[in-house]
């Protein structure tokens, strides 16, 4: 029995060490989820081989120094300009095709409004030609009675010579 109660306690002496271990290392390497593999680790010590693996793979990520941070921040901001300039440009480009519209509807307006004038031009070109064509009639026959008058103021006066 001495001895089962020491396995067990060097067991749970290596799961301690393995799991300190791991947390140490979790902490140094600044490797995301430290909680859950020191509690990984102490619950099942051979766990520690994976996450050596984890570790190394998170470790792979590069450092970019401050110049490169600066560098894909501007980057980013130029992407972000140039999606922003690409929406204004659709935007524009739509109101564009609106006011082409409307232009087109302002000019179907203008060529109705300019047949209307043209008929109504042409009605009042009428109007004037028939008042032209009764003035001209009442001309001639204003002439026609002043032309009889003077016939007769002739003929008045011709017979008042004779006698």
């Amino acid at each position: 029995m001495d001895e089962q109660l020491l396995i067990r306690l060097a067991q749970i002496a290596i799961r301690c060490v393995v799991a300190y271990y791991v947390y140490k290392d979790a902490i140094k390497h600044e490797v995301p989820n430290k909680n859950f593999w020191v509690a990984a680790t102490f619950l099942f010590w051979p766990v520690v081989v994976v996450y050596l693996f984890y570790r190394q793979r998170a470790a792979r990520t590069v450092d970019l120094s401050f110049e490169q941070k600066a560098q894909l921040e501007i980057d980013h901001k130029r992407e972000e300009e140039k999606r922003r300039i690409a929406a204004e440009r659709a935007e524009m480009e739509i109101e564009r095709k609106h006011e082409l519209e409307k232009n087109q509807i302002s000019e179907e307006e203008l060529e109705k409004i300019r047949l209307e004038r043209k008929a109504a031009k042409a009605k009042r070109m009428k109007e004037l030609e028939e008042e032209r064509a009764e003035q001209e009639r009442q001309h001639a026959e204003l002439l026609k009675l002043k032309e009889k008058k003077l016939q007769e103021t002739v003929a008045k006066n011709l017979s008042n010579l004779d006698k």
